[in-house]
């Protein structure tokens, strides 16, 4: 979910990284939903589109409009993939974390502030390991609805409306 770029969100880098995994596992999909840069010449899809192809992965990623109703869209998934090179208040992160959404990230400057390794989410060090660890994600149902809970615990102590709201209050007053 967000934007279609590769130089921060790095799509093209997700798209090569799952190539193994949907050798493995090909049930499996991928949803992207997002638009290009309003400056985007329409190199990035094309690209995107390209990549999907050319590893045969046409029946398992999908690309997709951003959509007004979001949280229908992505409540069955069972990981949220966040591969950016850098991330200020990752919005949709976030919100998946709050339906109970494992998330899996690369490891950007201030990721640990949101995803506890291996408790709240899977911090990636390295990006190769994606495919390996949505394994271990689909493999172990026990551990996966653990880490979904104390992702949705996280997100619900700590950036619920009313804790927002009492920070901005504070800094107001």
């Amino acid at each position: 979910v967000g934007r279609f770029e590769f130089k921060q969100k790095r799509q093209d880098l997700l798209i090569k990284e799952l190539v193994p995994f949907f050798k493995k596992f090909p049930d499996y999909s991928l949803d992207l939903y997002g638009e290009v840069n309003i400056n985007d010449d329409g190199s990035t899809l094309k690209i995107m589109n390209e990549l999907i192809e050319k590893n045969g992965l046409k029946n398992n990623i999908h690309i997709n409009q951003i959509t007004n109703d979001i949280v229908k869209a992505i409540i069955p998934s069972i990981s949220f993939l966040c591969f950016s090179s850098i991330e200020g208040m990752p919005n949709a992160l976030i919100e998946s974390m709050s339906l109970g959404i494992v998330a899996i990230s690369t490891n950007w400057e201030g990721c640990d502030e949101i995803i506890t390794n291996n408790k709240t989410g899977i911090i990636l060090n390295d990006p190769s390991n994606l495919s390996d660890e949505l394994e271990k994600l689909i493999m172990n149902r026990e551990e996966y609805v653990k880490m979904s809970d104390a992702s949705y615990k996280f997100v619900s102590n700590n950036y619920s409306k009313d804790k927002i709201l009492a920070i901005w209050d504070a800094l107001v007053d």
